[in-house]
């Protein structure tokens, strides 16, 4: 019997993780600059610093557990 080897993917990979986890960072961070900024009348602001640092939260996550960012899974992009 042979061992079996976990699969690679690039996903895994050490760079790809810091990458993801690094524009993670940056996505979240401009998440809560903009959430800084919500003026009392801003509803769309809100909701878009909203999104932005749930899908940073979401690549941080995604890098420390070697998962498919939600980011990831829209596709290539033209």
């Amino acid at each position: 019997m042979t061992a079996e080897h976990p699969q690679l993917t690039p996903r895994t990979g050490a760079v790809h993780r810091l990458f993801t986890g690094g524009l993670g960072v940056v996505i979240l961070g401009s998440g809560v600059y903009a959430m800084r900024f919500v003026s009392s009348s801003g509803m769309f602001q809100f909701v878009g610093a909203a999104v932005l640092i749930v899908l940073g939260v979401n690549m941080v996550f995604s890098a420390f557990r070697a998962r498919e960012s939600w980011m990831s899974k829209i596709g290539p992009l033209p």
